[in-house]
């Protein structure tokens, strides 16, 4: 049986059980579920979720609205180029960028629409298993991704080999407890951050963080805040050396 370590700093522990089934590392504080889901189980997960959404009009108006504002955003900090989306969903980041001049794709597990005929790419499965050219993308998003992958930092070191030497990552991912266990636990979240952490695992992934936070000071910031209110965080970051 494989002896357990923290994901993050490689800690052996001994863990803090913080709500079952989530530990906590006593060195780094990045808490995570254990035993995690197969990839079968998220796979099945997703399926079954997205059936909710297929004929809810309403759902992908508002997405599709929030996702624009995002692509308006986005385009003052990134030259328009190739636009990547990480667990990407319905898709509608994609379909934002592609109506501003952005060539889109996006990857997801179980994508639950196809966009071909509206020439975007989504490939089936992860990252790593897309094989990208190195250099090849622009912009980066993982909009409440990280918290759910297998494997965050091998992720996150592809997003950095993919991205173009001016490349501009977003990351948006929970404030740790603040939802109900309920729902983590419902929702299959295998990482819970605070800010110490998830800046941690993306500057050790090649990353350097320009913006952070939800603070009211800077106009980027507040505009995202408006978009994941309450309970999200945001770090904006560049590829480094």
């Amino acid at each position: 049986m494989p002896v357990l370590s923290c994901h993050l700093c490689r800690s052996p522990g001994p863990f803090r059980t913080r709500s079952h089934p989530f530990l906590q590392c006593p060195s780094c504080g990045l808490i995570f579920r254990e035993p995690r889901p197969t990839r079968e189980d998220l796979e099945k997960f997703y399926r079954d979720s997205w059936k909710r959404f297929d004929d809810e009009d309403a759902f992908r108006e508002k997405s599709l609205g929030v996702a624009g504002k995002f692509l308006d955003q986005l385009s003052k900090v990134s030259k328009k180029g190739r636009f990547l989306d990480v667990g990407c969903g319905g898709g509608f980041y994609l379909l934002a960028a592609h109506q501003r001049g952005w060539e889109s794709y996006g990857v997801d597990l179980v994508p639950p629409f196809d966009y071909s005929d509206k020439k975007i790419q989504i490939f089936e499965g992860t990252l790593e298993e897309a094989h990208f050219p190195s250099g090849f993308f622009d912009a980066c998003l993982m909009s409440h991704t990280l918290s759910h992958l297998l494997e965050p930092r091998q992720t996150l070191r592809e997003a950095h080999r993919i991205l173009d030497r001016q490349g501009i990552l977003c990351v948006v991912v929970p404030k740790g407890f603040r939802q109900s266990e309920s729902s983590l636990v419902k929702e299959f979240h295998l990482y819970l951050f605070n800010k110490k952490t998830a800046r941690q695992l993306i500057s050790e992934s090649g990353f350097e963080i320009f913006e952070e936070g939800l603070t009211e000071k800077n106009s980027l910031k507040n505009f995202i805040r408006k978009l994941f209110p309450g309970s999200a965080m945001i770090f904006w970051a560049r590829k480094g050396a």
